[in-house]
């Protein structure tokens, strides 16, 4: 770990750890970035993912040589991100970290080789513009996932800015028809499908939330509109941290074996690897798991198996699994302390999202009644259709 930071960077959030992995049955070599004081941060998500999956690409290109009138273009977009691995490192052997200043340089350098290599992709994106955004990747983005496709709208910039580095961007915070049956209270499942369906976004879920029908609308409007509000927020209180079992099911069915993928849960952005078929780990980037001299600083990747994640178990880079004599040794061992850990973080990351959207939700009501002492329209004329006349609101802000 670093021990040589120059005084310059001496502040901790500007400076990323870097720790070197040996990874899958080909041994492959990758630095990685570590999170320590940064926060979720999308910008540490970005690089491993970029990492990992160009080795993939590697490979692939080895054992499966393409000749095509793209193959100059591949080339050139591995090379580029070859050049961030070994100055990652090159820093790693040096100081054991890197500066932000250093890494946004080399993304940017990164990003002008990808809008070269794909330009009618990209076509539409302003160079000035991408290089400006890239300091949010650090900063905080905003975010706004769709809940019935499983990813996010293509005009969102966290969208572009991974679509950009050829990345794709997805959460498990799926609905699915199927899902509604077993909420308790929810009746009327043709109803809730239709106001996923109009809504989509959260944004869009968040608004209809905290409107308030006016006075003066029919009665059966009404009804409907506060049934709709009702088995919404039933769901939502049913899946509390941004993943689903349809998700998961919906992850498996869209991703090939051997992709890798930012994935955002919990207001938190990681790297995911769907190995094979329902086979799908998390890149395990904690500092706090490689500070030790214990066995657990060989810990790589954790399994992704379950909505609750209390079966998931923790592997090595080659995905055998490790620590399980530990597991068993002590009921206060280190590997349930980090389990323990990792729990905990997951239910307090989703209880202060919902006390922001609580909070937010509290201020949106009041401007609501208080403004000109009248309550908004109605969101349609018609009781058929709901998915117009919302306003834009603010999104889940990560920071």
């Amino acid at each position: 770990m670093s021990q040589f930071i120059n005084p310059e960077d001496a502040e901790s959030s500007n400076v990323f750890q870097i720790k070197v992995i040996t990874w899958s049955e080909y041994e492959h070599r990758t630095p990685i970035l570590l999170q320590d004081l940064n926060g979720p941060c999308p910008l540490i998500a970005l690089v491993n993912t970029l990492l990992l999956k160009n080795e993939i690409d590697i490979r692939n290109e080895t054992f499966n040589p393409i000749q095509d009138e793209f193959q100059v273009n591949r080339q050139r977009k591995s090379d580029g991100i070859n050049n961030l691995k070994l100055l990652l490192l090159k820093d790693h052997l040096n100081a054991g970290s890197i500066t932000l200043t250093k890494l946004l340089a080399q993304l940017g350098d990164i990003l002008l080789v990808m809008l070269e290599v794909y330009q009618n992709k990209v076509s539409n994106y302003n160079l000035d513009n991408l290089l400006k955004s890239l300091p949010l990747l650090h900063t905080g983005l905003s975010v706004n996932p769709n809940l019935v496709d499983g990813e996010f709208p293509p005009e969102d910039l966290s969208t572009t800015l991974f679509d950009v580095f050829d990345l794709k961007l997805r959460h498990g915070w799926y609905y699915s028809p199927s899902s509604s049956s077993i909420l308790p209270g929810v009746d009327n499942d043709v109803s809730l499908q239709g106001a996923f369906r109009d809504l989509q976004t959260f944004d869009k879920i968040q608004d209809f939330l905290l409107y308030e029908p006016r006075n003066d609308i029919q009665e059966d409007l009404r009804i409907e509109i506060e049934e709709k509000q009702r088995m919404i927020k039933a769901w939502l209180d049913n899946n509390p941290t941004q993943l689903t079992d349809a998700g998961m099911k919906h992850l498996n069915r869209t991703l090939e074996a051997e992709e890798f993928i930012v994935f955002f849960r919990n207001n938190h952005f990681s790297t995911l690897y769907k190995k094979d078929e329902n086979d799908f780990y998390t890149l395990l980037t904690d500092a706090s798991f490689h500070r030790t001299d214990k066995s657990y600083k060989d810990i790589v990747w954790q399994s992704f198996i379950s909505v609750s994640g209390k079966d998931d178990l923790f592997f090595a880079g080659d995905f055998v699994p490790v620590l399980e004599d530990i597991e068993y040794s002590s009921p206060d061992d280190d590997y349930m302390l980090i389990k323990q850990l990792q729990e905990e973080e997951d239910e307090a990351i989703a209880k202060q999202m919902q006390q922001r959207y609580n909070k937010n939700g509290d201020k949106m009501k009041d401007k609501l009644t208080k403004k000109d002492g009248k309550q908004s329209p109605p969101l349609n004329k018609s009781s058929n259709s709901l998915k117009t006349k919302l306003k834009k609101k603010s999104t889940c802000i990560i920071v």
